[in-house]
């Protein structure tokens, strides 16, 4: 998982954005929204019908991660658990 999330990032910047924000909004109040995330990304990459579709789906894929947990209210997430890493060489 840590070797995947560091290659989309790296090869997908508006990933590491997207990541950069929900981290700072659960830091902030605890949870995130669709709503508020696809409102950050807009400002940083423009108001375009792609990165509108990507917000979404790069939340939905942090969900499938099991990184974010899918809250009842529709399009908000919280973080899951933490992901913790024991392998030495994935560490490295």
């Amino acid at each position: 998982m840590a070797l995947h999330w560091g290659l989309v990032c790296v090869s997908h910047p508006v990933v590491w954005e997207t990541a950069s924000v929900v981290g700072w909004l659960l830091r902030l109040q605890g949870e995130a929204s669709l709503s508020q995330v696809r409102a950050r990304i807009v400002e940083t990459y423009g108001d375009r019908s792609t990165v509108v579709r990507a917000s979404q789906r790069i939340l939905r894929s942090f969900a499938d991660w099991e990184v974010l947990e899918v809250m009842p209210e529709r399009g908000v997430y919280r973080a899951s658990g933490a992901h913790r890493l024991e392998d030495p060489e994935v560490i490295a």
